[in-house]
């Protein structure tokens, strides 16, 4: 029902949260752990969990357990993605992804398009200016007779 809902809502949004913390964490560190990029961000929850709302209510504070099993997730999707890479226990940044190779594709195709067109254009400019260009050389060979 509506609980439910709201929950899901609020692990999404503590889940991106926390994905793109690790994401920060793994950049700024270059090589790190699992662990450390867990123990930072538990830290980190635990000094923002001592709080109240802004209707009064104490502000909800998460378990180490279950803020590290969040911080394992973000980190493994950030894997799949291709942005770290695991080799043991140490964890490497290796960049977002990039759209380069996709560019550089698409540019290719557009300049074969934009060759294409200019061969078109050429056959068009012969078959317009051949029978202009044969009647100027037929010319040209009775003025060379003539003298």
């Amino acid at each position: 029902g509506r609980a439910s809902g709201r929950a899901e809502t609020s692990y999404t949004k503590d889940f991106a949260t926390s994905a793109c913390a690790c994401a920060k964490k793994v950049e700024e560190k270059v090589i790190t752990t699992f662990n450390e990029v867990a123990d930072e961000i538990v830290a980190e929850f635990a000094r923002e969990g001592s709080g109240v709302n802004e209707d009064g209510t104490p502000t909800k504070t998460h378990s180490e357990k279950n803020i590290r099993r969040r911080v394992y997730d973000a980190l493994n999707v950030l894997m799949a993605m291709g942005v770290i890479t695991k080799i043991k226990k140490q964890i490497t940044w290796k960049g977002l992804p990039s759209n380069t190779r996709r560019d550089l594709d698409m540019t290719e195709r557009q300049i074969l398009q934009k060759k294409k067109v200019i061969a078109e254009k050429k056959k068009s400019i012969w078959k317009t200016c051949s029978p202009a260009l044969c009647l100027t050389t037929i010319s040209w060979r009775k003025i060379r007779l003539r003298e």
